[in-house]
Order: structure tokens, then sequence, then C-alpha cells
């Protein structure tokens, strides 16, 4: 292999596959990325045995060939080449091959391993294949999967769960005591698309890869989720659980409803975290809505700090605690600069959502009260 690139469309292609590879795994070749050099195209490919990530970028090649090579390494060497430099990558021909890059008057040797080592997630027949706008798949993996649950032993939690509603695409992060839910209209030829769930990971990936595009390609089976974009896409298995019931959490009916400027009520709620109680999920503060005025409150044993903001309410009086962490995030995954806060008649689950939106509309985020 001996070619020749632009430092830019190498960085650009390196950092939408080496997100994927495996850290530090004892498996050598699961820490390097494949480089496959053909018809004036270099291709990246990486994985974690999970997740498969593959970006091009034109090369002028001399030689084609293909080999694998520490992706850490040959991306600290890219980035760190001149901005508009040149890069040359050439595999040595002596008894202990190396690929040997150049920039400038740079030179380094990185260790390579045979290409037929390296693993590949196996093809599959997908169900149904449609585009997307970039910005909504976007939308609708970030406003959920911060919702997620972490916990190792709920697998089926940890991640955001897509599935077809009705007409909707309906997104869900989901932890068991939190939850929050995002729809849009469903694009054309998605009808068929079985429900699946995405690792964290995998979303993180995908949100990268769709970024700064206008639309995006999906293609998804029982078993695997595919974006594709341009000459890059990410393949990942998806998890193997029947998905939480979500519905049993979300409320039909919420009486107590306020309307509160976003950023207001942020900055109460951290004036009171001053004063508030940890337990295990976060700093406990106390909501109480009378007519016109939230009080927003935290307590502990030597301390208390309360303070009070207008709102639009006019309801009876209703008080009720949350985790600051669960107040915090659900604010600031609600779209516009006002939210909706309202309580269900049991006074179990709490929702913040926009404006005017409900169950069956978009952008609703909604969370389960702290114990």
């Amino acid at each position: 292999m001996k070619l020749i690139l632009e430092r830019s469309d190498a960085l650009s292609a390196l950092t939408r596959v080496t997100g994927v590879v495996a850290r530090n795994s004892n498996v050598a070749i699961l820490n390097n990325v494949l480089l496959t050099a053909k018809n004036g195209i270099l291709t990246f490919r990486a994985t974690d045995l999970d997740m498969e990530a593959t970006s091009q970028c034109p090369a002028a090649i001399e030689t084609e060939g293909t080999l694998t090579v520490d992706a850490g390494k040959l991306r600290e060497v890219v980035a760190a080449s001149a901005a508009g430099s040149q890069i040359s990558l050439e595999l040595s021909t002596d008894d202990d091959p190396r690929m040997i890059v150049k920039s400038g008057r740079s030179r380094f040797k990185l260790p390579v391993l045979a290409a037929d080592m390296f693993p590949k997630i196996p093809d599959d027949k997908y169900e149904a294949t449609f585009d997307i706008e970039s910005e909504v798949l976007s939308d609708m993996l970030t406003r959920t999967i911060f919702a997620a649950g972490s916990d190792m032993s709920k697998p089926a939690l940890i991640g955001t769960h897509l599935t077809v509603d009705g007409k909707d695409l309906l997104a869900v992060g989901c932890s068991g005591r939190r939850f929050a839910t995002i729809r849009y209209p469903l694009p054309k030829t998605a009808a068929k698309m079985p429900a699946v769930t995405l690792p964290t990971k995998s979303v993180a990936q995908v949100v990268r890869l769709v970024a700064d595009t206008d639309t995006a390609k999906i293609s998804v089976s029982k078993n695997k989720f595919r974006v594709q974009v341009g000459g890059s896409e990410i393949v990942c298995k998806v998890i193997d659980y029947a998905y939480l019931n979500y519905k049993v959490g979300i409320p039909t009916d919420v009486p107590a409803v306020a309307l509160a400027d976003k950023q207001t009520l942020v900055s109460a709620v951290r004036r009171a975290l001053i004063a508030g109680e940890s337990d295990s999920v976060g700093v406990g503060i106390r909501l109480t809505f009378t007519s016109g005025l939230l009080a927003v409150s935290g307590k502990n044993p030597m301390e208390e700090a309360s303070d009070e903001i207008e709102v639009e309410y006019e309801g009876p009086d209703v008080s009720f605690g949350l985790t600051a962490p669960y107040i915090l995030d659900a604010v600031a995954n609600v779209d516009g600069e006002t939210v909706e806060i309202g309580v269900d008649q049991d006074m179990t689950v709490a929702v913040f959502r926009k404006p005017g939106d409900d169950v069956a509309v978009n952008t609703a985020v909604k969370r389960m009260m702290a114990a």
C-alpha cells in the first residue's frame, strides 16, 4: 500500500470511526482500524464487535492494498500534522512490516496487523429502509438517551428505544424511575420497521455521524440498525431484550399544569441545590405551586434554601419532591423558552414538556418522580 491524502480528509474520516474502537481491548486487532486503498478511495473501518463504523476519503493511490494499524495512534499522527498538509501512507517491505506515515518533515513508523485478522459484523436482511432528516434523527436520540438507565443488570433500559406508533416514529429513553419520549411523523417506507433498542454507545456514535449533514438513510432489522451518510456508515447490534412497557408510566390526565420560564426555573433550582440533601440519585428539591407562584426549596438537617418565581398557575396548591438532576435534565430537553409542568392525580408522576404538547404530539419529555 502506498498513497497520499489530504490531512483534513483523513482526519474527518478517522474521527467518524475511531469512537467505535474498543478501548484497551485484550484482543489487539480490535484496537486497530482497517485501511483499504482501492480505486482512488481510502476506506477506514473500525469495530468493537457490537458496532462497526466505515468512512471514506479520496486518496492518490500509487499501490492498492489493505492492512490494519492502531486507530488511536494513527489519528494522533494525522491530528498533529500541520493544517492543509498532505500525508503519505506506505507499507514497508522489510521483514518487520510497518506503516510509514510522512507529513512535511515528520516521519512515523506504526506497527500493523494482517487485514485477514480483522473481524466483520455479518450482513443482515433489513426489514425497513428509509430516509430521515439528520436533524430529526439527532433530536430524537439526544433528547431521550439522557433518561436511559445505566444499570448493567437491566440491559433493556440502557439505550434509546425506537418504534412505530401509529403514524409516528417514537423514541423512548427510560430508566424505570424517569423517562423521556419524543415523536415525529413516520418517514415514508418506515411502516414495517421493527421496534429496536440502540445501546448508549451506538446512540452517541450515530449522533456524531449525522452531525452537519442533511439526510441519513436508515435500515432496520430485528437484530441490527444501520445509518448511512454519504460514504460513511455505522452498523450496530441492537439490545436483545424486551423493552419496558413505557406506556404504563405516561399519565393521560395531568390536571395540575403550570407554565414557567425555563431559565428562571433552572436558576431557582440551582440556588436550592446549595442546601438540598443528597441521596443515591441526586439532591432533593421540593416544588410547591400556589396561585401565580412556584416555590423552589432545598433542605438538609443543618441548612435550608428557598426561592420563589412567578409562573402561570391557577390550580389548587400542589407540592412534590424531585431530585435536581431530574428537573434540570427535563427542562434542558424541552424545546423553546417555556416549560409546562404537570403532575398526575395520584402525585406519582411529574411531567415536563413543551407548552401545548401531550402524549400524542412531538417533543414530550416526561419524568418519573423520585421516590
